[in-house]
């Protein structure tokens, strides 16, 4: 079976614990979780987390089936498709001359990426896109040498209708 990146949010009670109950049913079931973010909502008392995992259609059926049984999930969304998906990306990347810091200038300017620090040795970008454009832009600059990268995990949100 053909498999692709599923995004699944889930409005949870916002309760110590919760978090816990939701990874374990993903252990127990055997699935792997790619990204895992978590955050308030508009609604008090009420977080989203947001899963992203890499499976086949039957597979994602099987697990939004398993999580709407649970008490603490009060609603499920597929946002795999339709859906505005972002992910924060944070970099550190060596600045060996003047022409380096150039063509890493350049390259926020094709980009998406914003300067967020920058010293005699390195520069710190913050990029925020969908997942594939970071894998790209990491690609073109990873001849610099990458010191530190962190990334959030996915975030998504179904379009308007």
């Amino acid at each position: 079976m053909n498999t692709q990146t599923h995004i699944i949010a889930m409005h949870v009670i916002d309760e110590p614990g919760v978090l816990t109950k939701i990874s374990g049913l993903f252990t127990r079931r055997g699935f792997n979780i790619d990204t895992i973010t978590v955050g308030k909502t508009e609604t008090k008392g009420t977080s989203r987390i947001t899963v992203s995992l890499h499976c086949n259609e039957k597979t994602i059926e099987q697990l939004e089936k398993q999580l709407n049984k649970m008490i603490d999930i009060l609603k499920v969304t597929n946002v795999t498709d339709n859906s505005i998906v972002r992910e924060l990306c944070i970099i550190t990347i060596n600045i060996k001359n003047e022409t380096a810091r150039t063509e890493l200038i350049n390259y926020t300017k094709i980009y998406p990426a914003k300067i967020v620090d920058m010293n005699h040795t390195s520069m710190t970008l913050e990029f925020t896109d969908q997942p594939e454009n970071i894998e790209e832009f990491l690609k073109k600059i990873q001849q610099f040498g990458i010191k530190e990268m962190v990334r959030t995990g996915i975030i998504g949100i179904n379009k308007n209708r």
